[in-house]
């Protein structure tokens, strides 16, 4: 079905096939999930969709394909000549992503190949009832391993074994694997958004970020909570306080049809207010379904608008260089009156 709406965009695109190359996507519309795989999948404007495979991904992928013929790949034999071979017959070809070295190939042959990646994102920013249900399940059980990952903050504990124990648990209720590397970051670590989980042992007085996902049936999730060793100073529930406010307004004026950027500057706003706009250094949120970071995206350079079914991060911050810092993350579900908060953790300290 996924697969015959993308061929009537095709068609009406004016183009003679579709490239994908993005392993979520061709996912998203054959069931084909391998480890690491080169895939491609050739949807043309009429006739069957081909996948071309490895002889090493082969087997599995014929027990996992949904509508579309396979093709193997042997080894020894070039994947980009394979691809060449089927676009031949095409003239003008439309594709969602493509490595330099293998657009440049692709092109030499006398294929036109025109980048539209919002053709395959159209289609998947609007989360059907299944994938809402996978998600869920994947926001289960990031929730039940970021509370394993509470429960071990203490004094002289190693944000890798804060991360270690969230993993396991994440592991053990069935995720297939992490939406991202698990960050743990505590102290000053706490004031890099993207703080890579060290040896460091907490300290009393530390704030300490975490931030899991799980994968379900190939669907992420992702959710951040900021908390403090022992008893927390007053600075530090002022930043908790004004995290929090940031982004409980923010949820309230999230709905379809709210641009992106409108969304990031209502958070934004309410910590310039309270003086630590400056603090926050990246965009609200992202989108999240198959891949942990898809359209729309929430910041103030965006460009996108809200959409019925969309699920999104929405994750203010505050990030003080040498001290430490404070985010706080919940997915949502855009719909046409209100977010729905997906994410169920209310403990934001400990």
């Amino acid at each position: 079905m996924r697969l015959e709406v993308l061929q009537d965009l095709v068609r009406k695109s004016g183009l003679d096939a579709y490239l994908i190359t993005r392993p979520s996507s061709i996912y998203y519309f054959t069931r084909v999930l391998t480890f690491e795989g080169k895939l491609a999948l050739v949807v043309p404007s009429k006739g069957e969709a081909s996948l071309l495979v490895r002889s090493l991904e082969f087997e599995l992928a014929k027990v996992q394909s949904e509508g579309c013929q396979l093709i193997k790949v042997q080894l020894g034999r070039n994947f980009v000549e394979e691809i060449s071979k089927l676009l031949s017959r095409f003239k003008k070809v439309g594709f969602d992503q493509l490595r330099a070295g293998t657009y440049l190939s692709l092109s030499g042959t006398g294929v036109h190949l025109e980048e539209r990646p919002q053709l395959v994102w159209n289609l998947r920013r609007a989360k059907s009832e299944e994938e809402l249900a996978c998600m869920r399940e994947a926001i289960r059980i990031a929730t039940e391993g970021l509370r394993k990952a509470s429960e071990a903050i203490e004094a002289g504990v190693r944000e890798c074994d804060v991360a270690a124990e969230a993993e396991a648990v994440m592991r053990r209720l069935g995720s297939q694997a992490h939406s991202f590397e698990t960050i743990v970051a505590s102290g000053p670590h706490a004031a890099y958004p993207h703080a890579i989980c060290s040896m460091r042992e907490l300290r009393p007085g530390d704030l300490v970020i975490v931030d899991v996902g799980a994968t379900y049936q190939g669907y992420r999730s992702d959710i951040t909570r900021t908390f403090v060793v022992k008893e927390p100073t007053e600075k530090q529930v002022e930043l908790l306080d004004a995290v929090t406010r940031a982004q409980r307004e923010a949820i309230r004026a999230a709905r379809c049809g709210v641009k992106a950027s409108d969304l990031d500057k209502v958070a934004r706003s309410r910590l310039a207010q309270l003086g630590f706009d400056e603090y926050f250094v990246h965009g609200l949120g992202h989108g999240i379904g198959l891949d942990v970071h898809e359209p729309p995206r929430l910041s103030p350079e965006s460009r996108d608008v809200l959409r019925n079914g969309d699920v999104v991060t929405i994750e203010p911050a505050i990030y003080v260089p040498g001290y430490g810092g404070v985010r706080i993350e919940d997915m949502v579900l855009i719909t046409k009156e209100r977010a729905e908060v997906l994410t169920q953790f209310s403990d934001r300290s400990a």
